[in-house]
């Protein structure tokens, strides 16, 4: 039932947004898309599904109305331009909607993925684009479109990344886990025995009342008490936005309110059509409005879908959280002084230094080292020290551990700094310098064993 539900609201709506347009509690009219993924482990009847509920019912409806076919079950980001430009609607219906999705929200040498166009056709806002050696497509504001798949939990995540790149889209989708497990010989016959005992098995003569119900455009609007059920959405939305943007917060989905309206719709007149059906009765139109308990319903069903989705993105968010590198981040000013007055031995020099500091900071200038030594007035002194046939060496003589003041705050702790300065000088500063410094006093002779 988990599946078979969210295909029948989606199909619904899809062909209601052919002739029907619902009137939002703001005001505006809008054309109900809506974007549906349901996920299930193999051989749990989502693809049954999608035939006997969606796919099958509709090719019929498709033949019996001699309507132009709008389904489209595989396509090219072209293709269904094309396809939504000439026809003016689409229903992107497969049992395997990955590979679809995924294509379309691929990046390539020609384009950016059209995640901004899915997200432009939800809201029922027309749409321009030119693809590389095509002509220009142009689809019509209000084109119905809706989306309506199954994947599994593998495919889903790789999904839900590739989605989840800041443009909204993956907000207007909703995902559905249900929980479905496959049924037993003797659970099916069962089933199949209660369906052959209703006056209808299967949901061709609900689509074709749906259609012919809604031939003429019609508009669906919320009553009184659901508008105000709305406003107050509305408002603990606004609240819970305006507080997070100040504090630089993670702010609210914003699609959630226009998904369930769009839900709702979808509920209203899958309850009053199948309900007459069921009975025997000849179906008539659904009221005009919506009730409150209808919308309620609407509510609950995608506060379960929106929970499951938050689920699932934790999940991939942990998964390659645990295998992506740490972010590298750029040595500053401190960190390379930090790493000086923890150098092995009393002097230092930028050669040394980018071969022995940490692995970071190995890539520090000797511009920067440079001036790093001489804002660290209170730790030693820049020195240059001549040898003979070769260039000045400036070398960094840090000051004796007995000598600085320790009463301040310093960046490392006494125990670390005099450790390091009684260590051996290190090997890659010539002998010769190290004998000058001797000299000319700046370190003792205990210093110049090698390491």
């Amino acid at each position: 039932m988990g599946y078979l539900l969210s295909a029948l609201l989606t199909s619904t709506l899809f062909v209601l947004s052919m002739s029907v347009q619902l009137s939002t509690f703001t005001g505006f009219e809008t054309v109900p898309n809506i974007y549906t993924v349901f996920v299930g482990p193999p051989s749990t009847g989502k693809s049954q599904a999608i035939k006997e509920a969606v796919s099958g019912p509709l090719n019929r409806l498709i033949e019996d109305k001699d309507l132009v076919s709008f389904v489209i079950e595989t396509a090219t980001p072209y293709g269904l331009f094309k396809k939504l430009s000439e026809d003016n609607k689409g229903f992107l219906l497969s049992p395997e909607v990955y590979d679809v999705l995924f294509k379309l929200l691929q990046k390539d040498d020609d384009s950016n993925g059209y995640a901004a166009l899915m997200c432009e056709l939800f809201s029922g806002e027309g749409a321009s684009y030119t693809m590389a050696t095509r002509s220009r497509r142009k689809i019509s504001p209000n084109t119905p479109f809706s989306i309506l798949g199954s994947t599994q939990l593998q495919p889903l995540a790789r999904l839900l990344v590739t989605m989840d790149q800041g443009q909204g889209l993956i907000d207007r989708f909703i995902f559905i886990v249900p929980t479905c497990f496959r049924p037993t010989p003797e659970e099916r016959e069962r089933a199949s025995s209660y369906v052959r005992e209703q006056n209808v098995t299967t949901f061709d003569d609900f689509f074709s009342a749906v259609h012919d119900l809604h031939f003429v455009s019609k508009n669906y609007a919320f009553d009184e008490d659901a508008s105000e059920y709305l406003k107050e959405q509305e408002d603990a939305f606004i609240t819970l936005l305006n507080d997070a943007l100040p504090s630089g917060a993670v702010p609210p989905k914003c699609k959630k309110i226009d998904i369930a309206q769009r839900l709702a719709l979808a509920i209203h007149v899958c309850e009053n059509i199948l309900s007459q059906i069921l009975q025997g009765i000849n179906p008539t139109a659904p009221p005009d409005k919506i009730n409150k308990d209808t919308l309620c319903k609407s509510f609950k069903f995608l506060d379960y879908c929106e929970m499951q989705k938050e689920i699932l993105l934790e999940f991939v968010d942990m998964v390659t959280n645990s295998v992506m590198e740490e972010e590298r981040r750029q040595p500053n000013v401190c960190d390379i002084k930090t790493a000086i007055c923890l150098f092995s031995g009393p002097v230092v020099n930028a050669r040394c230094f980018r071969q022995s500091a940490p692995r970071f900071l190995r890539s520090v200038t000797k511009e920067e080292f440079i001036s790093a030594c001489k804002q660290m007035e209170d730790w030693g002194q820049f020195v240059q020290v001549k040898i003979a046939r070769n260039k000045p060496m400036m070398i960094f003589v840090k000051r004796n551990p007995r000598e600085v003041d320790w009463s301040t705050d310093k960046i490392v702790s006494e125990q670390d700094y005099s450790a390091k300065f009684t260590l051996p000088v290190s090997k890659t500063i010539p002998d010769a310098v190290k004998s000058d410094l001797v000299a000319k006093r700046y370190i003792d002779a205990c210093y110049l064993q090698t390491e």
